[in-house]
């Protein structure tokens, strides 16, 4: 099995991922990692009961966190070692990365639940918990992709699900040689009166024209299934711009 997911979708399969193990794929991912250690530590700090003694046991974490005794019964460290993660340059959700470890800093809220620990283990174990996270991102297997000179759009439409879908499907095929018309390609996707002019705005549920024309051209990559654009608008528009260079 493999969990998927992008933005959105990506951090709720990179949360599932990292605290199971789980082999998982996510693309443009919002961050996870901070979330999902805050998660292991309310869960392990929620079966405390008032026989435990909450200075050995903050003691015993804060050893786990710098990964001096990793084996603590019912409590698990997220792991990124599962994850692969495809990132577009410069889209949106990059910041938001760079940022995510510390999402952990709010783990020193629910560790009042340690109520014997005294303050310097609190912060002891928030500090940790963000050095920890930061060391976890980098275990996973990141893929950059190349938005081919498409860098001067906004980091929004660079977040683009169905943009994410024809850049991997063309690495994948080794179409890359468009990649000197890469600017006026990505914003020709999303150009309204372009999508207009192929009627997309004809085509059912929501969005912009421009929107609908991109995501036909992305449902295109699909080979078998209900293929509800057929699968020819992807290679096609490959070999056209392939052929163009010549």
């Amino acid at each position: 099995m493999i969990i998927t997911g992008h933005s959105l979708g990506g951090s709720l399969a990179g949360f599932i991922g990292s605290l199971t193990g789980t082999e998982t794929v996510v693309f443009n991912e919002i961050p996870y990692l901070g979330l999902a250690l805050t998660a292991s530590l309310d869960t392990f700090f929620s079966t405390l009961t008032i026989a435990d003694d909450p200075k050995q046991i903050a003691d015993t974490v804060l050893d786990a966190l710098k990964g001096e005794g990793l084996t603590i019964n019912g409590f698990r460290l997220p792991m990124a070692t599962s994850v692969t993660s495809y990132r577009m340059d410069g889209e949106v959700a990059a910041l938001a990365r760079v940022l995510g470890p510390f999402l952990g800093i709010p783990t020193n809220l629910l560790i009042d639940k340690l109520r014997g620990a005294d303050a310097a283990q609190v912060d002891a174990i928030a500090a940790a918990a963000l050095v920890y996270g930061l060391s976890v991102d980098g275990q996973s297997h990141i893929v950059p992709m190349n938005a081919y000179g498409g860098g001067l759009l906004d980091a929004i439409s660079l977040h683009s699900q169905a943009l994410m879908v024809l850049t991997t499907y063309a690495d994948a095929e080794h179409h890359v040689s468009w990649s000197s018309v890469g600017g006026s390609l990505f914003k020709a996707y999303f150009d309204e009166q372009l999508g207009v002019a192929a009627e997309a705005d004809q085509l059912g549920g929501y969005g912009t024209a421009a929107s609908k024309m991109l995501n036909a051209i992305a449902y295109s990559v699909l080979d078998e299934g209900n293929l509800i654009f057929g699968n020819t608008g992807a290679r096609a528009l490959s070999t056209t711009l392939m052929l163009s260079e010549f």
